[in-house]
C-alpha cells in the first residue's frame, strides 16, 4: 500500500481529513497512470465532498479528473476545449480558496498552455514564481511561455534571473 492508502485506511470514514487524503491518493494513482482506479476514486471524492459541503476538496478532485478525461481520446475538439475552459474556471476558483498553493498556479499555467492561451499561462507562472522561485524547471517553463505569449522582455528577464539564481 502507498503512503496515502495507509493514511486513508487509518482514518475513520467520517474523519474530516479522509476526503483530502483520498484526493491525494487519487492524484498519486493518476500520476502513476493507474487511471481507472484514479478516476473512480476521484469521482467518489468529488461526490462525497459535495455532500459534505467541502468545496476545496471537491475542486481538487474535479481538477484532477480533467486530464484523464482529456487523455482518453473520446472527446471531440469542441468538447475538449469546453473541458479545458471548465478546468481553467475550476483552477481559478480553487486558487481563490487557497491563493498561496503554488501548485495551483503551475497547473493553471499548464491548462492554459494546452489551450494555447499563452498570456494567461505566463501570468499563472509569474504568480507561481512569486510564491516559490526555487524550481529551475518552472523558470524554464515560464520563459517558454513568455516567449510564446510574445513578451520577449519578460523572456529575457526570466532567463537572466534564472542564470543569476541557478548559476551553480
Amino acid at each position: 500500500l502507498s503512503l496515502f492508502e495507509r493514511a486513508a485506511a487509518l482514518l475513520a470514514p467520517d474523519d474530516p481529513h479522509r476526503l483530502e487524503v483520498e484526493c491525494m491518493l487519487g492524484k498519486s494513482l493518476k500520476d502513476l497512470s493507474e487511471l481507472p482506479r484514479a478516476v473512480a476514486l476521484l469521482q467518489s471524492v468529488a461526490h462525497r465532498s459535495r455532500i459534505a459541503n467541502d468545496r476545496r476538496t471537491e475542486l481538487r478532485a474535479e481538477v484532477e479528473l480533467v486530464w484523464p478525461r482529456l487523455l482518453d481520446g473520446s472527446l471531440s475538439d469542441a468538447a475538449a476545449e469546453e473541458l479545458l475552459d471548465e478546468a481553467i474556471a475550476l483552477h481559478r476558483e480553487a486558487m481563490e480558496l487557497n491563493p498561496k498553493r503554488v501548485t495551483s498556479y503551475w497547473t493553471l499555467g499548464a491548462v492554459c498552455a494546452q489551450s494555447q492561451r499563452w498570456k494567461e499561462a505566463a501570468e499563472a507562472y509569474t504568480r507561481g514564481l512569486q510564491l516559490d522561485s526555487r524550481d529551475h524547471k518552472k523558470w524554464r517553463e515560464a520563459a517558454g511561455l513568455y516567449l510564446a505569449s510574445g513578451d520577449t522582455a519578460a523572456y529575457r528577464r526570466a532567463c537572466s534571473q534564472m542564470l543569476d539564481q541557478f548559476a551553480d
